[in-house]
């Protein structure tokens, strides 16, 4: 028996990036079957599979080196035309691992990719999770396939930084909360032609962003129950970590900021807010929490 672990992912940036803090990954090879039945069949005629479209999600706390990828403007979203790599270890029976420049592990290529920021996780007492989507594709002309499985050594795992909930703000006052869930309810256009096998072409649509914020100061939630009200400024923090402690300082430039200057709240729950944004949040890393 060969027992695999899910190791890292790489992407072929300038410096190559190598995301090691995984605390799940759902690769799918996203086919599209079908089945066809006489008219008045009870079993099947034919089983048979249309198309396929690969992708993958994952999660993890590896937030600022995340961030870095992403696009300037928007901050949702990076497309490599070189592959990205999904890498799973090998456990040594009998032992721990197999070494790391041994040819025993296993990879998936993407050969062409679009990632994606699905959502953010910020709840109280635990670390601030992105979720992140990988879209794979075949080259134009269909030369080649848009995911590819072969053996792989690895890079051993170094240190990350770690991020957890900090101060909110809607419209300037501040507000409690045990927990922001940030969804960029992203719309997808993915296509293929010719009735080809494979996507090769991906793109996002569009974004309609939303936060939830679930807070047990009832008097804040309730201030949105009547009418949905006008949001012009709307931000939360990041808290970095401390290695060996608890948070860095606040006046310390290494918190990460999200924010945006318009939306609509209104009360969803006895203890829960959802700003419904009208524009991608900026996001800011290196900066103090004031």
């Amino acid at each position: 028996m060969n027992v695999y672990k899910p190791h890292s992912i790489t992407f072929p940036t300038d410096p190559v990036s190598h995301v090691w803090q995984i605390n799940g990954w759902r690769p799918a090879p996203g086919h599209n079957p079908f089945t066809e039945f006489a008219a008045s069949g009870v079993v099947p005629l034919f089983v048979g599979t249309h198309n396929r479209s690969p992708m993958a999600e994952f999660d993890t706390p590896d937030l600022d080196k995340i961030i870095a990828l992403l696009d300037a403007t928007y901050k949702i979203f990076a497309g490599y035309s070189s592959a990205v790599l999904l890498k799973w270890l090998k456990k040594t029976n009998l032992g721990i691992n197999e070494a790391a420049a041994s040819t025993v592990h296993q990879s998936l290529s993407l050969a062409r990719s679009l990632l994606t920021f699905e959502s953010l996780s910020a709840q109280q007492d635990q670390l601030a999770i992105m979720t992140m989507g990988l879209q794979a594709i075949a080259a134009a002309d269909g030369s080649d396939a848009p995911v590819i499985a072969s053996n792989a050594t690895l890079v051993a795992p170094s240190a990350c930084n770690l991020y957890s909930l900090g101060p909110v703000q809607i419209n300037t006052a501040a507000i409690c909360v045990d927990g922001v869930t940030l969804n960029n309810n992203l719309t997808k256009d993915t296509r293929r032609c010719s009735n080809s096998v494979d996507p090769t072409y991906a793109a996002i649509d569009r974004i309609e962003p939303s936060a939830v914020l679930s807070t047990p100061e009832v008097d804040d939630v309730m201030s949105f129950f009547a009418t949905p009200g006008a949001v012009t400024s709307f931000s939360f923090y990041l808290r970095k970590k401390s290695a060996n402690g608890i948070n860095v300082a606040d006046a310390t430039a290494e918190h990460i900021r999200f924010a945006a200057t318009a939306g609509s709240a209104a009360q969803t729950g006895e203890n829960e807010i959802t700003i419904r944004l009208g524009q991608a949040m900026a996001i800011t890393t290196s900066t103090a929490i004031s």
